[in-house]
This record gives C-alpha cells, structure tokens and sequence, in this order.
C-alpha cells in the first residue's frame, strides 16, 4: 500500500530544512516500510528532503506500508 504526502508552506517565510513527517496511529502488523527512522516513543517517520520551501510551495513523498495480515490500511 502506498500512499502519496503533501507538504504545503503556508507561512509568510520560507524553510530551509527539511521536514520529518510522524506515521502516528498505525495498527498492530502495519509498518512504514520507507521509514527515515523511528522517535524515542517507536513512532516511525520519514524525512522529506529539498533545498527551499518558499511561500505557497509544496514537497511530496510517497509513504510505503506493509503488512503481516489483513489489517485494513487506511
């Protein structure tokens, strides 16, 4: 299962690092399989990467998720 991200800057100010995006509420036998990594709680995250966010831009990234049984991914 994938599943595609936005990120919009909808601030006056641009950012200049990147933003890491928290796959909180997973259920039991659903992991984030692109993870960057994991918090000190065991909550995955990803890092979406770029040089410059301006106003108004976004950045995208697709989220990849597996499964060990038939969990409904949602």
């Amino acid at each position: 299962f994938t599943q595609t991200v936005t990120v919009k800057n909808n601030g006056a100010q641009g950012w200049n690092a990147p933003v890491a995006v928290t796959a909180a509420a997973l259920p039991a036998g659903v992991t984030l399989a692109n993870a960057s990594g994991t918090w000190s709680d065991g909550k995955p995250y990803v890092v979406m990467t770029y040089g410059a966010l301006a106003p108004g831009a976004s950045v995208t990234q697709t989220f990849s998720f597996t499964r060990t049984g038939t969990q409904t991914i949602t």
